[in-house]
């Protein structure tokens, strides 16, 4: 995964988000990571991998820092997954992850459309 060509495959325009919407990895509890852009067919964010591994991971969240939005059980597949040049108190390494969805159900389509809406910048 170490090339990006993601924007060669990319189907459908993806949108910047606010400070306000993450992702949570399944498989990670309740930690919380920075939804960069996102579009009907996938997203991308920001994660520590020294806190947070990708293997095996096939579900995420989308929510928001206020809870007023959640969305549980969103398939997905990694499709890149680019080392930063940004790092954490001078200590972590980023990455900047980018996530295909996979088959969402009708009411997780229809909840993904009202986030697009509301959360992000242009996709209205």
């Amino acid at each position: 995964m170490g090339r990006d060509t993601s924007q060669e495959r990319r189907q459908s325009k993806r949108f910047p988000v606010g400070d306000g919407a993450f992702v949570c990895l399944t498989s990670s509890g309740r930690r919380l990571w920075h939804i960069l852009d996102i579009a009907r067919g996938g997203l991308s964010f920001r994660y520590v991998p020294a806190l947070e591994s990708m293997e095996g991971i096939s579900e995420l969240e989308i929510v928001t820092r206020d809870a007023s939005f959640s969305l549980e059980k969103v398939p997905f597949q990694a499709v890149s997954d680019i080392e930063l040049e940004d790092r954490v108190g001078n200590e972590f390494k980023l990455n900047r992850c980018g996530v295909k969805f996979g088959s969402l159900t009708q009411p997780q389509a229809a909840r993904l459309e009202g986030f697009l809406t509301r959360y992000s910048a242009g996709a209205a």
